[in-house]
């Protein structure tokens, strides 16, 4: 892996592996959950600071970057995962990116954290 390049080949390495050992198990009734949790995918296409800012929640705001289409092709292909290939199956992702299709919005559970609220609260030392 430390030989494949840019983290946008070790993100898609990763998740073509972690999908395709869970596609697996579902063809072939293995007993494993189906469940699979990843933290800020799109991690690789914004990086900084200023990146994450600009893809903070703020859905008119996510048109701009070439990255982007990159990232809209990566939320399909987790949902079509979820929703064709392995029907069921459970998807959670923890995210900053937060692109306008509806598509994308309808599969939110809850609606993009801002401060606040907030996981921990402001006011907590």
């Amino acid at each position: 892996m430390s030989r494949t390049g840019v983290g946008e080949n070790h993100l898609a390495y990763h998740l073509s592996a972690l999908l395709a050992l869970h596609l697996f198990a579902s063809n072939n009734n293995c007993p494993i959950p189906q469940f699979l949790l990843i933290e800020e995918p799109t991690q690789v296409y914004f990086p900084s600071e200023k990146a994450y800012h600009e893809a903070d929640g703020t859905v008119q705001k996510t048109d701009a970057d070439a990255d982007l289409v990159a990232v809209r092709r990566l939320f399909e292909l987790l949902l079509n995962f979820t929703k064709k290939d392995v029907p069921g199956f459970q998807l959670i992702v923890t995210e900053h990116a937060n692109l306008r299709y509806q598509w994308f919005q309808d599969s939110l559970v809850e609606q993009p954290w801002t401060k606040p609220p907030a996981l921990v609260p402001e006011e907590w030392p």
